[in-house]
């Protein structure tokens, strides 16, 4: 575009610069001008040859009789057709309002609204999801979307009548409705059943369900009889009726599900109150919960990517003429496990392959893992056992062995002249002391257990008593701790102290052993005394020769020559 608009602007230059063009100057200078333009374009030509042309976006149209089933069916249909489709795509999406979708009015209304919403989009695909958007669609297409292929989705084979009628470029899912395969797998659960009462709603789609229903119950009607509760989901009257009927009644459960507008007590509200009162069944998937026993369902998954695909397909350059429209036939069905022990029916009542909701896991499901790992020790421990009998005989000795160890430290414990005690290192509280403990501050055991030495008043010194803490703390023993202990009576005595932290039975603990050195300090003193006095009284020195103390601490000796 450059290179145009210099040639442009060139050529009208060279065009104003001298309108008479008198004299052979200006007009060779004008030719000039002229071939610089012609070049100008010839390169623009060229650059936009060369530039790479990048591709159209393609756009579907994705319509839908309700916003409740657009969520899972989007989140599936998108990425499976970009993975199928070079190039971008715009997805965009309209609903429908049901029920007004079956007023003409609405309808037409509908129409030109989408009209003039989508009259500026270059349509390639329209998507129509369930029977009132399907409708819609090939009724109003000519008027929004003139000529552009539809595919259709979760449409019932009979939904298709009239279908040679239909314009060109039509193609989709005609998956199958169980009525048939659940009428027949509620009689097999529920073999006493006398009577099957059909729930059906008012709308067109459910009077042409409730007359499939009937149709198929006729089969049976030998053995059950048919009752028809039909009206408004929010009419209070068929909960009475459902109370009225006659014992081994089931229900068919069929009022077409409505959303939009939805009343106070909706779909699911009757669902859940019938639910509650006869064993229920469904045609509709989406209505296999709220108590509702279950059915005979097509596979919702596999259908919408059969439609994906068949979408890709047609954005990719196929014809829909050339797509058959895919008649799934294959039906599953599926229980709710707890509707199943709601009413007391067996699990082994259920044909092969039933798909089993909700269904607890039993204790071999929940520990598999950890019970397979336990059988290969069990195992091997099978062909281990008679390496292990060995084993536990020398176990057997060496706990008699320790047995006896603990016997003769017990022993030793409780007969050593030393004063013993056992405390728990985090807070000194005594765990056991021996006899000697007892004879020597006159504690007995009893009233020591339990309690703290701060309890028993045994430091009078309170800085000895930190200075005793503080070493044990820092270095894990205590070695001839020279400390005042007050004996219940009040009297305080000198104990040579040492102590260790252990490891008693996965308890920190603190062995101390302590010696009574209360006599030995006196003689030191009356020795000390002594001497202070031989060296300050007048006399002959040689009267005092030897003066000797023994290292038990309740014998002095003093001779004289």
């Amino acid at each position: 575009m450059d290179a145009i608009a210099l040639g442009h602007n060139v050529l009208k230059h060279s065009q104003l610069s001298n309108p008479y063009r008198t004299n052979g100057f200006h007009s060779q200078q004008s030719c000039t001008y002229v071939l610089q333009a012609i070049l100008g374009v010839l390169l623009f030509l060229l650059t936009a040859s060369a530039s790479p042309t990048e591709p159209t976006a393609k756009n579907v149209l994705v319509l839908f009789s309700s916003v409740q089933y657009s969520e899972g069916f989007l989140d599936v249909v998108e990425p499976a057709v970009r993975t199928r489709v070079p190039g971008p795509i715009n997805f965009y999406d309209a609903y429908l309002d049901d029920p007004h979708v079956e007023q003409k009015a609405y309808r037409d209304s509908q129409a030109e609204t989408f009209r003039r919403r989508y009259a500026a989009v270059k349509l390639d695909l329209v998507i129509a999801n369930n029977p009132a958007a399907f409708q819609f669609a090939v009724q109003y297409r000519d008027k929004i979307f003139p000529g552009v292929p539809i595919v259709f989705n979760a449409v019932a084979e009979r939904d298709l009548d009239g279908q040679k009628m239909w314009p060109q470029g039509v193609t989709g899912v005609a998956p199958p409705l169980g009525f048939q395969e659940t009428i027949d797998f509620a009689l097999r659960l529920q073999p006493d059943t006398k009577a099957v009462a059909v729930v059906s709603g008012i709308t067109t789609w459910d009077q042409r369900f409730l007359a499939i229903a009937r149709s198929e119950l006729l089969r049976h009607q030998d053995k059950v009889t048919e009752i028809e509760l039909v009206g408004a989901v929010n009419d209070h009257q068929i909960l009475e009726r459902i109370v009225a009927l006659p014992p081994h009644t089931v229900v068919l459960f069929q009022a077409y599900p409505q959303f939009s507008n939805q009343p106070e007590f909706g779909t699911w509200d009757l669902l859940t109150e019938v639910a509650q009162r006869m064993p229920t069944y469904s045609v509709f998937p989406r209505l296999c919960s709220n108590g509702c026993i279950g059915g005979a369902y097509e596979d919702v998954p596999k259908e919408t990517l059969l439609v994906a695909e068949m979408a890709a397909r047609i954005l990719t350059g196929a014809r829909p003429e050339d797509i058959p429209i895919v008649h799934p036939t294959a039906l599953q069905f599926r229980v709710d496990w707890r509707a199943l022990q709601r009413w007391n029916i067996a699990a082994a009542a259920l044909p092969p392959g039933t798909l089993v909701l909700n269904r607890e896991a039993t204790l071999w499901e929940r520990g598999r893992k950890y019970f397979v790992a336990a059988i290969a020790i069990i195992l091997f421990q099978a062909v281990s056992i008679l390496a292990l009998f060995w084993q536990r005989a020398r176990k057997r000795r060496a706990e008699a062995e320790l047995t006896r160890s603990e016997e003769k430290f017990a022993k030793t414990f409780r007969q050593s002249p030393l004063v013993l005690a056992i405390s728990t290192a985090s807070d000194s509280r005594f765990i056991d002391v021996n006899e000697s403990f007892e004879k020597q501050l006159g504690w007995k055991r009893d009233e020591v257990i339990g309690r703290t030495p701060l309890d028993l008043h045994l430091w009078p010194n309170a800085d000895q008593r930190a200075a005793f803490v503080g070493a044990i703390q820092a270095n894990g023993s205590v070695q001839d701790f020279e400390a005042l202990a007050r004996c219940r009576n009040g009297e305080i005595r000198t104990f040579l102290v040492s102590a260790e932290v252990l490891d008693v039975a996965g308890q920190s603990c603190t062995l101390s052993v302590a010696a009574d050195i209360t006599e030995r300090k006196k003689a030191e003193d009356v020795l000390s005394t002594m001497s202070r006095r031989k060296r300050n009284a007048p006399g002959s020195p040689e009267n005092y020769t030897t003066i000797s103390i023994n290292e038990l601490p309740w014998c002095l000796f003093v001779s004289r020559t």
